[in-house]
């Protein structure tokens, strides 16, 4: 079968882009008004900040697959859950966590699909599991289409994975 690929959605990448490049300059302003009043620790501060805020910039400009779907499984590049074995899969729902939309992935066996992933994203995954009912949640500002369309076209394309 034909891999899905979903683009993350540009409005929400202009949005961070913008916050960024704000944030760069609050940062650059502190920081050259620290280093002259001799502040070495805050201009160290202000620099991390800054660089964060860079690499932030750089991602939202280098990244643009939100979501791939293919034989394997789900994956997703920008919340370290890495891929989802369609063995681990059981059905998908649409839940608004905090103010927004998030694609949940029901899983039929945590602890199975815990020893597949690295600590880090165990770890972030577990924090899900309370609020939402699952460790695996996908924001819909990963995908290009609404929410409902993208669980439906998931649940055929499992449904044809299990019919092959």
């Amino acid at each position: 079968m034909d891999s899905i690929i979903y683009k993350r959605n540009q409005k929400n990448n202009k949005r961070d882009i913008t916050i960024s490049i704000t944030v760069m300059l609050c940062s650059l302003l502190t920081m050259a008004y620290a280093i002259h009043n001799y502040s070495f620790v805050l201009a160290t501060i202000c620099g991390g900040i800054f660089a964060f805020a860079l690499l932030t910039i750089i991602y939202s400009i280098e990244v643009t697959n939100g979501v791939i779907v293919n034989e394997k499984g789900i994956s997703t590049t920008t919340n370290l859950m890495g891929r989802v074995k369609w063995e681990h899969i059981k059905r998908f729902e649409v839940k608004d966590a905090l103010n927004a939309e998030v694609l949940v992935i029901k899983i039929k066996d945590q602890d199975k699909l815990f020893k597949d992933m690295n600590i880090i994203s165990r770890i972030l995954m577990k924090t899900n599991i309370k609020s939402l009912g699952s460790p695996v949640v996908i924001p819909a500002s990963e995908f290009d289409e609404p929410l409902h369309v993208v669980m439906d076209r998931m649940e055929r394309y499992m449904s044809n994975l299990e019919a092959a």
